[in-house]
């Protein structure tokens, strides 16, 4: 139930790895491509193991997925918790650089699609001449 009022109120969700199991909503977010945030290390600590994790399933059907941390302290080996994120996920999953670089991407644009007003504060900060 939480997923449909996320979707029709929200721009993007973090987690959402239950909807796996719901098919058509899975097609509404990736039609309007809301943004999913996946901790594949958080869920493998608290809710699935990383050979269950939907991530590689999201993103093969073209959802707009993205990799984030949740409780970095926590979960996270390391000093960078979403460097490590993008580690255990492009080994676990057998994603390319490509695929590696769309999950980036898709991160700088979920976060832009709060607010048009940092797109333009950004562009005329780094990019004043165009």
């Amino acid at each position: 139930m939480h997923l449909a009022a996320a979707y029709m109120l929200s721009k993007s969700i973090n987690h959402g790895i239950t909807l796996d199991k719901q098919v058509s909503l899975q097609y509404l977010y990736y039609l309007d491509q809301v943004g999913i945030s996946v901790s594949p290390l958080s869920n493998n600590f608290l809710f699935r193991k990383i050979a269950s994790n939907p991530l590689p399933k999201f993103f093969k059907r073209g959802m707009n997925v993205t990799l984030s941390t949740d409780d970095p302290l926590l979960f996270h080996m390391s000093d960078d918790a979403l460097l490590e994120e993008y580690t255990v996920a492009r080994s676990s999953f057998d994603f390319s650089m490509t695929d590696m670089t769309e999950l980036a991407r898709n991160s700088i644009f979920q976060r832009l699609a709060y607010s048009v007003v940092l797109f333009y504060i950004l562009r005329i900060v780094y990019c004043p001449n165009i």
